[in-house]
């Protein structure tokens, strides 16, 4: 009897359930934002929103790709007009004939004719590449081959000026600066920077270590982050510079100091920083106009005068 009741309760339980399913869920069915899945709702709208206009976007931009089509047969162009033609135009052209010879390579002509632009566009290059060498020529400003020199005489004394300079600068640095190394107990590559440290020391100029695990100041103050990072200091002006970070050589030492200790005394701008003087005003130089802009310089001055 007992088993009967409880099956009949829980029969009208279900039925009442299923009647009123309509009206007991339908908050969290009906409404803006209302029930628990309102969210899904409104993320299925935004996607719905968004998908159709990026498709659309696509669309339009093939079409536009599609219509374009040549203003006239290929064979009614002139090889100098086709030599002297835009970039933009001429890239249409190649590139349509390009198509129709791989979409039907059975199809003579077209294969024939996307041969024939390939030809003009690389007969372009050549003509480029001839009077580039003209411009250069005649106007070596241009030319980094002058400062960059590429035989071997040249190059020995490229590297000799280069050696005059860092000897001079490590005979003066001594007087107006010196250098700080930042280290850390238990660093290896740290042990490696002191040894090479030795060398500087030797040759008067002053070398301070500081442990970075045990000044914090100094390191807050010159924002180390890296051991061992070494920085160049102009003694008047208190003005730094980092040359080194990790373990460096004795050689690109001398080179940095050589080339960064001008920026310190104001004798370089930023953009020259890693210059050795006489590299600066040639086309190392980024603060060197070319020859165009330098003439209208020297043209506007001598107006003024």
């Amino acid at each position: 009897m007992k088993v009967k009741c409880k099956f009949n309760f829980l029969l009208f339980f279900l039925l009442f359930l299923f009647l009123a399913n309509g009206e007991l869920f339908a908050f969290y069915n009906a409404g803006e934002k209302k029930g628990w899945w309102w969210y899904k709702e409104e993320k299925e709208k935004k996607e719905k929103e968004k998908k159709p206009a990026k498709k659309e976007i696509k669309k339009e931009e093939k079409k536009q790709e599609e219509a374009w089509k040549p203003p006239k047969p290929l064979e009614e162009y002139t090889y100098d007009e086709l030599l002297k033609m835009p970039v933009s135009e001429f890239k249409k052209l190649f590139n349509y004939y390009k198509e129709l010879a791989v979409s039907d390579p059975t199809n003579e002509k077209y294969v024939y004719y996307y041969y024939n632009l390939l030809d003009v566009a690389r007969k372009k290059a050549l003509l480029f590449m001839a009077q580039s060498m003209n411009v250069l020529s005649r106007y070596p400003e241009l030319n980094v081959r002058k400062d960059v020199p590429t035989i071997n005489p040249a190059i020995k004394k490229t590297f000799e000026l280069q050696r005059e300079e860092e000897k001079k600068a490590l005979r003066e640095i001594g007087e107006n600066f010196g250098l700080i190394v930042f280290v850390k107990e238990g660093c290896p590559y740290c042990e490696i920077q002191l040894s090479i440290m030795k060398y500087f020391t030797s040759q008067g100029i002053p070398v301070k270590v500081v442990d970075v695990s045990k000044d914090d100041r100094a390191v807050s103050r010159f924002g180390i982050e890296v051991v061992p990072t070494i920085i160049l200091v102009h003694r008047k002006s208190g003005n730094y510079f980092p040359i080194a970070v990790g373990a460096t050589s004795a050689s690109e030492l001398y080179q940095r100091i050589a080339t960064i200790s001008g920026y310190l005394e104001g004798k370089k701008k930023i953009g020259q920083t890693y210059l050795y003087e006489f590299q600066k005003g040639t086309s190392l130089d980024p603060y060197t106009p070319p020859p165009l802009f330098k003439n209208k310089a020297k043209e506007e001055s001598d107006e003024v005068q």
